[in-house]
């Protein structure tokens, strides 16, 4: 295994921020994109889904980046990428289709 160095890991350090990234980007360039996840039909407790949805996708992103930020190897932050950003991204992508999926079938 191969230990990484500080530079190299810095471009990692950022990816591991993508469904944060992504959810800004989307919603500064897209307004429209948010208006599902505030929607309160599908609510949990009285809160939006959406809201609950993508607080869970950046817990799970949180996660990731303090297990990328402490670790040895890339292996780990291949792993880390994997299991923590990839799906925390794809929450944060679908949650708005999810909602009106969910809106449409109780209708």
């Amino acid at each position: 295994m191969t230990i990484a160095t500080q530079s190299s890991r810095i471009p990692v350090r950022i990816a591991a921020f993508t469904p944060l990234w992504v959810l800004i980007i989307a919603s500064v360039a897209l307004p429209s994109f948010s208006d599902p996840i505030f929607a309160k039909p599908p609510d949990w407790l009285g809160i939006p889904l959406g809201v609950v949805m993508d607080a869970i996708a950046l817990v799970w992103m949180l996660i990731g980046v303090v297990v990328i930020w402490d670790a040895r190897s890339r292996l780990v932050e291949a792993l880390v990428v994997t299991f923590f950003t990839i799906p925390a991204t794809l929450l944060v992508v679908l949650s708005p289709a999810l909602i009106l999926i969910m809106q449409n079938l109780t209708v």
